[in-house]
C-alpha cells in the first residue's frame, strides 16, 4: 500500500478504517488492516474541465483521480501538478485492450501540462489530443505496461498513433525500456509529413508501415520484425541488427553505454557520418552532423526534465566556512528525476550570478561563483537564466561518502 500523498488531497472521499478483515485481505507489513486507516478510490476525476476554457491549476497534488476535458476546453494549463494514481482499473485480458481512459487528458485545443510529476498510471499517464497543445519539462514515471504476449506491447519511448501529420522526432536520447524507442503502428497510408531525425536508442524502431515517414541520421537496435522502410536509409545506423540496406555497425563508439552514456566518444564512426537537415541539425561540430542524438565536440543538452524557477524555494545549500569564489556549493533537495537547467547560476550578495554546475555520483555542486572582496556571510540565491534570484537556506553538509 502506497503512503498517503505529503499534500493536498483534493476531491477524494475516505473510509473509515476496517472493520473486519478476510482471508484475501493484506498490507505490506503482512499485519491485521483494522490496525490501519484504509482509504477506497470514490470517484474518477479530480477535475471535470469538459467544455470549459482559459482554466489554470497552479501547484495542486492529485491523488487517485484524472483531470478530463474534451474538444471544446480551450487553453487549460496545469503548472507545478504533482499527481499519482490518475488512473486505476482491473486489467481486463485481451488484445489491445486499455485498463482504464482515466489520465490527464487533454483534448482541447492550446492546452498544456508543464514543470509537473506524474506517475503511477494504469492506462495512459498524460493524453495530448488538441491542437497546439504542449507537455513541457514533466516527469511522467512508471506507467507500465503488460507485454500481453506481444513484443511491441510494454513500454516504448515515443508513440505516434495513426492518422497523425507533420510531427518531426527529433534529437531523443531513449534507453533501458521494454517496448521500441520509435513506435510508429499506424496503417498504410494514415502518417504523413512524419520526419524523424537524429535520434540515438538502445532499442528498436518500429515503423510497421513506412509511408510518410522519412529517417534520417538515427542509431538504434534495429527494426522491429525486420520491417525496414523504402528508400535512402544510409544515413542511419543500427548495432544489434543488421540490415541489407541500412548500416551496420557492432560497435558505434559510445562514451559509456554500459551507463547510458551515448555520446560519441574520439573516433567513433557516428561522427560527421550524417547529412544537414536545417534547421534542426543547425550548429554541427564538424564537416557534417554526427549521426544520434549528441554531436561529438558540442556539450550534450540536458536531457530530461529540469528544475524550474518555481521549484527554486525548495532547494537548500550546504558549504562550508563563509561564501566566496572559492568555495564548493552543494545542492540540496533537488525534486526527484530533474536535473540542474545549464542556466543555473549562484548569487552571492549583490555580486554577478554565476558559477560551474556540475554532477557527480548524485550530487549537484556549483564552483567557481563570482564573488568580489573577502569572504562573507552574504545571502547566497539561485537564480535560472534571467529569472529572479530565490536566497536558498543554508543546510547542514551532507555526511562524507565512504
Amino acid at each position: 500500500m502506497e503512503p498517503r500523498f505529503p499534500r493536498v488531497l483534493i476531491l477524494l472521499g475516505v473510509l473509515g478504517a476496517a472493520t473486519e478483515t478476510g482471508a484475501n485481505d493484506w498490507t505490506p507489513a503482512g499485519d491485521d488492516p483494522s490496525r490501519h486507516v484504509v482509504e477506497a478510490k470514490r470517484r474518477d476525476l479530480c477535475f471535470d474541465l469538459r467544455g470549459k476554457f482559459h482554466i489554470t491549476l497552479d501547484g495542486l497534488g492529485l491523488f487517485a483521480g484524472g483531470i478530463e476535458t474534451d474538444e471544446r476546453s480551450a487553453g487549460i494549463l496545469l503548472d507545478g501538478i504533482e499527481a499519482r494514481y490518475v488512473g486505476h482499473a482491473l486489467w481486463y485480458p485481451g488484445w489491445w485492450s486499455l485498463a482504464t481512459p482515466f489520465a490527464i487528458n487533454l483534448r482541447g485545443p492550446d492546452s498544456e501540462i508543464r514543470h509537473s510529476t506524474v506517475g503511477y498510471a494504469a492506462g495512459h499517464a498524460v493524453f495530448l489530443q488538441g491542437p497546439r497543445s504542449r507537455a513541457v519539462n514533466n516527469v511522467i514515471h512508471d506507467p507500465h505496461a503488460p507485454t500481453d504476449g506481444k513484443e511491441y506491447f510494454g513500454n516504448g519511448a515515443i508513440y505516434l498513433e495513426g492518422r497523425c501529420r507533420n510531427f518531426v522526432i527529433h534529437h531523443n536520447v531513449m534507453w533501458n525500456i521494454a517496448g521500441p524507442g520509435i513506435y510508429l503502428p499506424g496503417m498504410e497510408g494514415e502518417f504523413s509529413g512524419i520526419q524523424v531525425f537524429n535520434n540515438t536508442s538502445d532499442a528498436p524502431f518500429n515503423v510497421l508501415k513506412p509511408a510518410g515517414v522519412t529517417l534520417k541520421n538515427n542509431v538504434f537496435w534495429a527494426f522491429q520484425f525486420d520491417r525496414v522502410p523504402p528508400g535512402d536509409l544510409g544515413t542511419n545506423v543500427t548495432f544489434r541488427k543488421q540490415h541489407p540496406t541500412v548500416p551496420f555497425l557492432k560497435d558505434p563508439g559510445f562514451e559509456n553505454p554500459a551507463k547510458f552514456d551515448f555520446r560519441p566518444r574520439p573516433g567513433s564512426p557516428l561522427v560527421d557520418r550524417g547529412v544537414a537537415v536545417p534547421p534542426w541539425t543547425d550548429g554541427f561540430a564538424g564537416r557534417a552532423p554526427d549521426a544520434g542524438a549528441l554531436e561529438h565536440g558540442r556539450p550534450p543538452f540536458t536531457a530530461g526534465a529540469v528544475v524550474a524557477e518555481r521549484h527554486l524555494p525548495q532547494l537548500r545549500l550546504s558549504y562550508s566556512g563563509p561564501a566566496s569564489s572559492s568555495t564548493v556549493f552543494t545542492i540540496l533537495n533537488v525534486p526527484a528525476d530533474r536535473k540542474l537547467p545549464p542556466d543555473f547560476k549562484l548569487k552571492i550578495g549583490g555580486n554577478e550570478p554565476g558559477g560551474e554546475v556540475s554532477y557527480v555520483d548524485g550530487v549537484w555542486t556549483v564552483r567557481g561563483v563570482p564573488c568580489r572582496g573577502a569572504p562573507s556571510s552574504q545571502a547566497v540565491a539561485a537564480v535560472i537564466g534571467a529569472g529572479k534570484p530565490v536566497v536558498l537556506p543554508r543546510a547542514p553538509l551532507p555526511p562524507a561518502r565512504p
